[in-house]
């Protein structure tokens, strides 16, 4: 096995791990979303009566493949859960600055999406030069013959090789563009619970507060 598939096996090994609920006997408000000092994310492990996270390369290390090594101390869940909710709730208490506060970070993941936009657009041009290029070769193919019909030929394979790649990357891009957590439904939907929260109309629960901690 070479780096490259032990290495994609491993990310499809953690996600599973992080997000497979069904295979947690603990839950975790900040499963998925934590991340470790050395860059890697950290999912929930029960281990010495305690849950903890701990920093996923430990968990899916190789010896002869990783070369990279991480010596951070796996962190005690009840402790980080509590400053983390409590920095929230001090959010949820001003409702002024928690609006901008999710304003601020909506529009940095609409600027993380711009070298997809960017992408999006460069592959959309060779999409449109592409069925120019198509066209031209097309009716080129109706008056040769001999040598240059068979070349011709090639380069419409090329060509047709060409836009098929190109219209299933716009594809994904399009499909991750559209994807966004913070849309102004769901600032305006946290809004709305945290002004709930602190008039009494809902109690919070383990899903209530996950739901907020991935906004």
């Amino acid at each position: 096995m070479d780096r490259e598939t032990w290495e994609t096996a491993q990310e499809l090994r953690r996600q599973n791990k992080l997000f497979s609920r069904r295979n947690k006997q603990h839950d975790y408000l900040l499963s998925g979303l934590i991340r470790c000092a050395c860059g890697r994310a950290m999912s929930g492990e029960y281990f010495s009566n305690h849950q903890y996270y701990t920093c996923t390369w430990r968990n899916n290390h190789h010896s002869q493949l990783e070369e990279r090594t991480c010596w951070a101390h796996s962190v005690r869940a009840d402790a980080i859960e509590v400053d983390v909710w409590e920095s929230m709730l001090d959010l949820f208490s001003n409702l002024e600055k928690l609006e901008s506060q999710l304003r601020i970070a909506q529009q940095d993941e609409l600027t993380s999406l711009d070298p997809k936009l960017e992408e999006l657009n460069a592959v959309e041009a060779i999409i449109v030069q592409t069925e120019a290029d198509a066209m031209e070769i097309g009716q080129a193919l109706k008056r040769a013959t001999g040598l240059v019909a068979k070349s011709l030929e090639q380069n419409m394979v090329e060509v047709n090789q060409r836009y098929d790649a190109m219209c299933k990357r716009r594809q994904i891009l399009q499909s991750e563009i559209s994807v966004t957590q913070l849309t102004d439904d769901a600032v305006q939907g946290v809004i709305e619970f945290a002004q709930d929260v602190f008039v009494g109309k809902k109690m919070l629960t383990f899903k209530s507060k996950g739901t907020i901690s991935k906004c």
